[in-house]
This record gives structure tokens, sequence and C-alpha cells, in this order.
């Protein structure tokens, strides 16, 4: 009996103890297993009493998949891999640990409901009795009280799939692993009626990209950082990485070159791009630029008698922008040039050209003057290139003359091209 009874023990301190050797020194589990085999003599019902006396239901057989394989309603999953990153969360409802674990086919984001998860990047681990459920996010892979995670002793091969530059990114990517410098970041007070926590500008050697975060990570302007776990959506047709709780963020040190000038060719072939900068010869300047009356609800341009198309008779506000047609030698494309910039450039405000409209009959609304002062020059502009109603349109958030001698040559070869 007391042989049968040892023998029971020892089974146990080799199955069944790992899985829960983080919960219960070794000492103490062979106590517990020693009162319990004198009565429970079944192994199999002794270890389902034991599993569940220190919190764990008993496993009924595992599936083992590699991580691409997983899919949403997968249960009892078995996987094995390497954690690339994890974040402590904190919510109203309680705490979660968030990060994304990869093997040698895929990485996928996770979400451990445990008091305490005590692995961090870079560990082995294998994970026992999961499960995977789709949402807003893609299929998540989902830890509870009931799983079990182990280190795992060999080296987890991650494959490189998810490793990206900007110029690849595209909307529906899940899992994006990205090296950039943080250009523009902006932070506010997490309230989730309000949207984002932080809103910003990325760049690479390759392009830029805009990104929004819901979680508050401690990143700020200037700095260089890895992203692991991003997804892409598109807004207004342009591709914008979205950071969630389970997307890892580091800090590097080393140096990344942004892209001073874009060619409109590349813009264009991509879709379109957020906070491009162009250099090129303003080649028209189009009717409709000048000052302009715009619907105080909405903000559309005022018909002839002040309609809107929206509210009807409005007694509407003025503005100015200019309609300008860019060329870079690459392609050539519509810009709004909108008030503040185009006053900047000008030297001259709405009011100094609405006094002068009033003054002189023949000033209109200023597009003569507007052509006088835009057509043939040279300039470099800033801006978000978006689609519009008949293709994409250059909206112009800042705009300077480019004086540079070397210039005249790309000039010259515009302007040859247009005749």
């Amino acid at each position: 009996m007391r042989g049968s009874i040892e023998a029971l023990v020892d089974r146990l301190k080799e199955e069944v103890y790992p899985l829960v050797k983080d919960r219960i020194s070794e000492e103490e589990f062979e106590k517990e297993a020693k009162k319990l085999a004198i009565i429970i003599l079944n192994y199999d019902e002794l270890k389902r009493t034991l599993l569940q006396k220190f919190g764990l239901q008993a496993i009924r057989e595992t599936q083992k998949k590699k991580i691409s394989d997983i899919a949403d309603g997968d249960r009892r999953l078995e996987v094995v891999g390497k954690i690339l990153g994890v974040n402590e969360v904190i919510t109203d409802r309680g705490k979660f640990y968030a990060g994304v674990i990869a093997d040698d086919t895929g990485s996928i984001p996770f979400r451990a409901y445990l008091e305490r998860f005590p692995y961090t990047a870079e560990d082995n681990v294998k994970i026992i009795n999961a499960y995977a459920k789709a949402g807003p996010l893609g299929v998540i892979l989902y830890i509870t009280q009931n799983t079990i995670i182990e280190k795992y002793d060999k080296e987890v091969h991650v494959v490189e799939a998810g490793k990206k530059t900007i110029r690849e990114l595209e909307d529906g990517m899940f899992g994006v692993e990205l090296e950039a410098l943080v250009l523009k970041v902006s932070k506010r007070e997490k309230d989730i009626e309000k949207g984002p926590v932080l809103r910003g500008i990325l760049c690479d050697g390759t392009g830029k990209i805009a990104f929004s975060s819901w979680s508050d990570f401690d990143i700020s302007e200037g700095d260089i950082i890895k992203i692991v776990g991003a997804r892409v959506r598109s807004y207004r047709g342009i591709p914008t990485l979205v950071l969630d709780p389970h997307t890892v963020i580091e800090k590097l040190d080393k140096e990344i070159t942004c892209p001073r000038a874009e060619t409109l060719y590349d813009i264009v072939s991509r879709g379109g791009g957020l906070d491009v900068n162009v250099q090129g010869l303003i080649v028209d300047v189009k009717q409709g630029s000048g000052i302009v009356k715009r619907c105080e609800v909405c903000g559309r341009i005022l018909r002839e008698g002040g309609m809107c198309p929206e509210h009807g008779r409005v007694k509407g506000t003025y503005d100015l922008r200019a309609r300008v047609v860019i060329d870079d030698g690459t392609g050539a494309l519509l810009a709004i040039i909108r008030r503040e910039p185009l006053e900047e450039f000008l030297g001259e405000t709405l009011d100094d050209l609405l006094a002068k409209a009033r003054t002189d009959i023949e000033f209109g609304n200023g597009y003569n003057y507007l052509k006088e002062k835009l057509l043939g020059m040279y300039v470099i502009v800033k801006g978000d290139i978006v689609p519009g109603k008949t293709g994409l349109v250059f909206f112009v958030n800042s705009i300077r003359e480019n004086t540079l001698d070397q210039m005249s040559e790309k000039i010259a070869m515009i302007l040859e091209e247009l005749s």
C-alpha cells in the first residue's frame, strides 16, 4: 500500500507539479498529494482533484497548432512560441496582460487574464489550454486561469514576415513590425468618446505614415522606435498605422533618416499619402481661386445668390483659397492651398484682399491677383494627398518658395515638357 502511494506521488510530482509550480512549492505539493493519495487511489481522479485544488480544471486532450493555423473558435490549444513583447493593461474592469507571440509561421496578439505574467520579450514558452476568438483586432489568443504556461527549453525561430517598411504597408495588415522615427505626436487625456489617446506621424527611409493609438505609450517627437503587433487601417484611402494594447513599443539607439521630398509619381502610385513633402512648379491657377464664401454650417462653397447645396440660402462667411496645379517633373496634381498657408505665402491676409476688393472693382474676388502671384513659382509644399471626388487632391498645409539656384534647371525641364 505504502509503495503504491509513493509511486502515485512520484508520478504526480513528475506530471502535475510542473503545471502548478508557480502556485505552490514542491514541498507543499507533495504533502497535499500524499493526503489525497491515501483516499483516492485512481490516478486520473487524483490528478483531476489536485488540479482543481490548485485552481486548474482538468485539461482534456489539447490540439497542437502552429500560430498561422490558429482560427476563430479554436479551443484547448497547445502553442509553442516566442514572446515578442507584453504590456500590463489596467482598465476600469481590472487588469490583464496584452502582447504578441510568434513562431516560425507567423504572429498573433494575446491577452492573459492572470494575476501575474512572469514572462517577458524573447522568452520561449509553451501554452496549454488557451483559446482563440476573433474581434475587431482580428483573432486573439486568450490565456486564462485554466491555461498552463511554462518555459520552453528550445529556441523558437520567429518568422520575419511581419517586418515591413512604411512603403510596404497596406490596408488590413495585422501583426506589423516596423522601425521608425516619430516625426509628430500629440497626446490627450484618455476618453473613449473623443477618439485615440495618441496621434502622430512616423517615417522611415521609404516614406511617412500617420498613426493613432488608444493606449498611452511613452513616446516623444524624435524617438526612434520599434513597433511590434500593429495593424493597418485606411482613412480616406490612406493607410494609417493603428496601435492597441497588444502593440509592443521599444525605443532604439540608432538613426533613421526620413525622405526630405517625394515625387508625385511615387505618392500617386501608392494611392496618396499624409504629411508629404513635394517640390514642384505651379503650372496653372484654376478658376475658383481667390475670395470665396462658405456655408457657416457645413463649410461648403456657396453658389451664386448665397446658396448652399445642403442648407439653401445662408449668410455665409468669407474664406480664401487657391486651386493650382503643381508639376514636379514626374507628374502633375491639383492642389488646394488653404487660407492660413496662402496668407503666409502672400504676406497678406484675407482682410487685406477684402479691402482691395471694396476699393477696386476690377479686383473682383482676387483670382487674377493670385494668378499673377502664384503662376510659374517653384515651391516646396507640404500636406496630405487624399482621394477626392474626381481623383487624388493635394491639400496643402504649408507652402514656401524654393529659391535655390540649382532649381532653375528643373524648372526649365518642366516648362520644356509642358510646351
